[in-house]
């Protein structure tokens, strides 16, 4: 500026010259047009002033005014000579008493207004060269009363200046007071410059009325004509008020110091004077400084409470570039920032929270102190940058760490970035409601400011997540990415394959996974918008889970463990300002497996909606292939597929099992109450209509292999319900009909309806019925009856109330028993009630024997590791009978054995028995002892007398046995098998 006013005030001294030099030879009217008209042909906007008093020792200009605004005047010109100095090209004083300089600050292109194109021009007169002109050189230039005035959009800034010029010694005085600014009243404001030709010094001082401002300034230039020499030392307190100053928000307040202290070399001013960057400007010059600053409760009204901080940089600058270090740690706290503001700023909902309560920012010193450099580029500047910082608020932590650069436009805008080495760690954030234990990212990135692009490695930690009644453990995430950010919208994929775990997941009290999961990460991306209105995200990633173990809680039982191995899961979704986060999750050819059970499900697909809709689809499911492992299997592959609604607030399942055929054979049914958690499941078997040609049970039931030539009816239907604690569970079973054949026996006319009280475990209520028109395993039992029920137990107890048969025209019966597979050992009493003799021998197919009479009696029934045992069986007839052994192969074998046993045979060929027992034995499980023993006579034999006989039987007797061990395992054997 002080150049600028220099060259004013030389191109008015040669018009004002011409002025002298006109009124010699004409009037002062004459004399006014020419200068005025010479002013403006040399490019002043409407000059105008008057010639005042003349004489041959002083000349006096008045009303001078230069500018179509007005930009320039003055009150007086006096010109003080002497005849024979003025011959000699010399004016003994300029007195300008007045002067008013008009500047604007409001437009960076036009400070000096329509004086601007006269002063940015490189011609025209000089204080120190006429520019052409004769002008003679004052020895003595004297402003008084003068004035400068400043708009700035903030208020008029204006100060009074005064001082003296002397061109011959080249020294100079200057004083600038009576500071005005606006909204603050000032006590002291003065500025002291004095100038030689080989130094510039300054001093000054402002004060407020109100002691908010105390400003200490001294600074000395030397040399400044060729390389100056720069010492400078600026003390500056603050106290609130201070800050209602111009370029500084009217309703900020701070308390504070700065502190500068400044030494070295600068380059020649006159080049300084037309850089408009500081950079440039100092290009060339050696400088050292160190700034010192510091703040106390600063805030701005509506926006920021409570700012306080220290600062201590070293600066230098060398070589055409700034050097900035931190001297010290660094630190800047904010107590609160409005929330209505950040809103304002467009700063998204989720993350004011984090800012609301505050902030602090410390940047450390040592070996990770912030270093920066300032170096010219073309029109612009490189500003290079390395350290480390630290952001903190509400207990999230931001730590910075870089080491690049960043090109400035001319107007110290950041025009590209380049930091091959960038870190970033967030420590514990709240995103989406979940708190982030921490999130880093370490890569580079590059490219023009609009359109940047990197890579780098993200790693992140999740602290347990809760949603609704599912936890979450502690997670972690590692994943290579590469980015692209242009303008507001960032745009994220993956590079190489990542990784993710997973310490435990918990649903309420139904599921659990105890032992950390993880997972590979694949095709993950991601694009972000952050505008004004708020955040627009997309996403979508695919994870491969390895095997993982998943325990389904029951409140009574142990748990169910349920094996998860391969497939895939998708999520992608988004959010806009407007509306909330909503994805789907795909999962895609997964295999799951419940070891207990023996069932498995392959190729499971799944699609959910993340979060859970309010209404309508919530996930789509199908399972290629839901199997039973063991050998034989329970149950042929069955194909599932179905889905879920939600209705208000229930969930609701529909679903279909499909045989290898495509033909349905399971439907499913079940609601969930979101929020009572409760809910069941209905599952339906299609009735089975087995036939000869057509389904046969192994077709359905692999297990029933054995079952051949099977005929009848079979249907099943399961329930399951659930709540808090508790898991409840029923079924039926409906058998009509059924017939079939086995390596054991052949089953006719088994009908009944099994009612099931629990699944888990398998139990039925008292009282189940069940009955067959015939058994035959060789000794056939006809109309056969059983009551029963089957106990809670694992493997499940069959509790046999009673079971009865129709046998050799009487009648067997199973005494209340209870069978217990995880037992060694097994009873079964078996009654006989009204056997006929006759009919029974026939069915045992006792050679050369036949008889009349009834039996009654019991025979006991151990059954030991699967093997038969039978020990003290007996059967007593009711009355006198007959029986009849009349064996030819005997009688011939015995005939040369004497007259006793001749007697003997002879007895039995008609023997009228008074009293008859059978006992039975089979110890060893394999061979069985029958002893008949009879009192009795033969008629024909010994006119009557009287016989005991004690006789070993052969004959078809283990297949009673068996015969009568079928009918007492009935219910077992055709129901366990499918429901275990």
């Amino acid at each position: 500026m002080l150049r600028r006013l220099a060259k004013i005030f030389a191109i008015a001294m040669v018009f004002l010259l011409a002025v002298a030099i006109a009124l010699v030879a004409f009037r002062a009217s004459l004399a006014e047009a020419i200068i005025t008209s010479r002013l403006a042909a040399s490019g002043v906007a409407n000059p105008r002033l008057s010639v005042g008093a003349f004489d041959l020792d002083h000349l006096e200009i008045a009303d001078v005014t230069l500018g179509a605004g007005d930009e320039l005047s003055a009150g007086t010109v006096t010109f003080s000579y002497s005849r024979d100095g003025l011959l000699a090209g010399r004016l003994d004083e300029v007195r300008v008493d007045g002067l008013r300089l008009r500047l604007d600050g409001s437009s960076r292109a036009r400070p000096f207004g329509s004086l601007q194109p006269l002063i940015s021009a490189d011609g025209g007169a000089s204080p120190e060269a006429g520019g052409g002109a004769i002008a003679p050189i004052p020895e003595t230039v004297v402003l008084s009363n003068g004035r400068v005035e400043l708009s700035l959009p903030e208020g008029p800034v204006s100060t009074e200046i005064s001082g003296r010029w002397h061109p011959l010694e080249n020294r100079a005085s200057m004083t600038m007071s009576r500071l005005e600014l606006p909204h603050v009243a000032l006590r002291t404001a003065e500025l002291q410059l004095e100038a030689t030709g080989s130094r510039l010094a300054a001093t000054g001082k402002v004060e407020s009325v109100d002691d908010a401002l105390d400003l200490d300034m001294a600074v000395s230039v030397n040399a400044w004509r060729d390389e100056p020499e720069l010492d400078l030392a600026l003390n500056l307190r603050l106290r609130s008020e201070a800050w209602r100053i111009p370029l500084w928000p009217q309703d900020a307040a701070a308390e504070g110091a700065i502190t500068l202290k400044l030494d070295g070399r600068l380059p020649p001013l006159s080049g300084m004077f037309r850089e408009t960057s500081v950079v440039q400007a100092l290009n060339g010059a050696e400088l050292h400084g160190r700034l010192r600053a510091s703040v106390t409760d600063a805030g701005y009204a509506g926006r920021v409470d409570g700012i306080s901080g220290t600062l201590d940089l070293e600066a230098d600058a060398a070589q055409g570039a700034i050097d900035l270090k931190l001297a010290d740690e660094g630190r800047l706290q904010i107590a609160r920032l409005d929330p209505a503001w950040l809103q304002s700023l467009g700063v998204p909902p989720a993350l004011r929270p984090l800012l609301e309560a505050g902030a602090t920012l410390v940047l450390p010193s040592g070996k990770d102190a912030l270093r920066a450099s300032l170096r010219p580029s073309g029109a612009g500047t490189d500003l290079s940058l390395a350290g480390a910082a630290r952001v903190a608020a509400s207990g999230t932590t931001l730590d910075l760490r870089g080491d690049g650069s960043l090109a400035l436009d001319e107007s110290n805008r950041p025009a590209s970035f380049s930091f091959p080495e960038l870190g970033l760690q967030l420590g514990e954030v709240e995103i989406a409601g979940q708190r982030v234990r921490k999130l880093d990212f370490a890569g580079e990135i590059s490219g023009p400011f609009d359109d940047l692009t990197g890579s780098g490695d993200i790693a992140a930690a999740l602290r347990a997540i809760r949603i609704e009644d599912t936890r979450l453990g502690n997670s972690t995430v590692e994943i290579s990415t590469a980015f692209e950010w242009a303008g507001e919208r960032l745009e994220l994929r993956q590079t190489g394959e990542g990784s993710a775990s997973l310490a435990s997941v918990h649903v309420g009290k139904t599921a659990r996974i105890a032992r950390p999961v993880s997972f590979r990460l694949s095709d993950c991306s991601l694009t972000l918008d952050a505008t004004r209105e708020g955040i627009f995200l997309l996403h979508s990633a695919t994870m491969n889970p390895n095997p993982t173990t998943v325990e389904l809680l029951r409140p009574d039982a142990p748990a169910v463990i349920v094996k998860l191995d391969g497939g895939s899961f998708r999520l992608a979704g988004g959010m806009t300002p407007t509306s909330p986060y909503r994805g789907k999750l795909d999962v895609i050819g997964g295999r799951l497996a419940v070891p207990e059970s023996a069932l498995a499900a392959s190729d499971v697909s799944a699609s959910v909606a993340v979060p859970m809709p309010s209404s309508g689809r919530f996930a789509d499911v199908a399972v290629g292939q839901l199997s039973h492992t063991r050998t034989p299997a329970y149950f042929a592959p069955l194909r599932i597929s179905g889905g879920v609604d939600r209705q208000q607030d229930s969930l609701i399942l529909k679903a279909t099992g499909y045989d290898a055929k495509g033909q349905e054979r399971l439907s499913m049914q079940g609601r969930h109450r979101l929020a009572k958690g409760d809910g069941n499941l209905s599952l339906q078997l299609a009735e089975i209509a087995f036939r000869k040609g057509g389904p046969q049970p192994a077709d359905l039931f692999p297990v029933l292999a054995p079952v051949r030539e099977a005929g009848g009816r079979l249907g099943a239907s399961a329930e399951i319900k659930w709540g808090a604690g508790r898991l409840e569970s029923g079924g039926a079973i409906d058998l009509a009909g059924l017939a079939f054949t086995t390596d054991a026996a052949r089953v006719e006319g088994l009908d009944g309806r099994v009612v099931l009280d629990s699944l888990f475990p398998l139990s039925t209520p008292p009282g189940q019925e069940l009955t067959a028109r015939r058994i035959d395993p060789g000794v056939p039992l006809e109309d056969i009856a059983a009551r029963f029920d089957i106990e809670p137990a694992t493997p499940p107890r069959l509790h046999l109330t009673e079971a009865g048969a129709r046998f050799a025209e009487g009648r067997l019966t199973i005494f209340e028993t209870v069978l217990d597979p995880a037992q060694e050992r097994n009873d079964i009493v078996v009654g006989v009630e009204g056997a006929d003799l006759s009919a029974l021998l026939g069915l045992l197919k006792v050679e050369d024997v036949s008889g009349s009479g009834k039996l009654n009696g019991t025979i006991p029934i151990r059954i030991v590791n699967g093997n038969v045992v039978v020990a003290d069986g007996l059967l007593e007839g009711e009355g006198p009978g007959i029986l009849q052994v009349r064996s030819e192969a005997a009688t011939s074998a015995l005939a040369g054995a004497g007259e006793q046993v001749v007697l003997m045979l002879s007895a039995l060929e008609d023997f009228r028995y008074d009293s008859l027992s059978v006992t039975l034995d089979m110890p060893d499980g394999e061979t069985i002892s029958v002893m008949a023993r009879m009192q009795g006579h033969n008629p024909a034999v010994l006119e009557g007398y009287p016989f005991a006989f004690n006789i070993n039987l052969s004959g078809n007797f283990t297949q009673l046995i068996a015969a009568i061990r079928q009918g007492a395992n009935l219910s077992s054997d055709l129901i366990r098998p499918q429901m275990r």
